[in-house]
């Protein structure tokens, strides 16, 4: 059998590269804290960043899906000034270890529950560099 590969004179086309998680949680709340409308485009959305996205809006932030891969974020900023009610972390390290730094910008803090913390996982570190600040 004899192929025959010619050498392209170049490539043309488009590459979209997987949503990163890491990425997804911090372009969230940056979304969050920014006055007016972003757009997020290629976000993952489940696992972890799911959690993330839930804690935002149960605390007033507005996530609409625009198409399968475009998310807008609306923040009116006013879940700056109390949150009463406990966030659930669920198993979301990622989550509970940004809203921690979170809670700092918000009057009274916040209160977490999840599986993260009945599973002793660490965070004692975090919040103890937390209270210095």
């Amino acid at each position: 059998m004899n192929i025959k590969i010619k050498p392209s004179k170049g490539l043309k086309g488009e590459i979209i590269a997987p949503g990163s998680k890491s990425y997804s949680h911090r372009a969230f709340i940056a979304a969050s804290l920014a006055d007016g409308k972003s757009t997020i485009k290629n976000p993952l959305t489940t696992g972890d960043v799911k959690v993330t996205m839930s804690i935002l809006e149960s605390i007033g932030v507005k996530i609409y899906k625009k198409t399968d891969n475009i998310y807008t974020v609306e923040s009116s900023k006013g879940f700056l000034d109390e949150i009463r009610n406990v966030l659930d972390c669920k198993n979301s390290g990622t989550s509970i270890r940004i809203f921690s730094a979170l809670s700092l910008l918000i009057k009274g803090g916040l209160s977490f529950k999840g599986e993260f913390l009945r599973k002793g996982r660490p965070i004692l570190p975090l919040l103890e560099a937390l209270t210095q600040l």
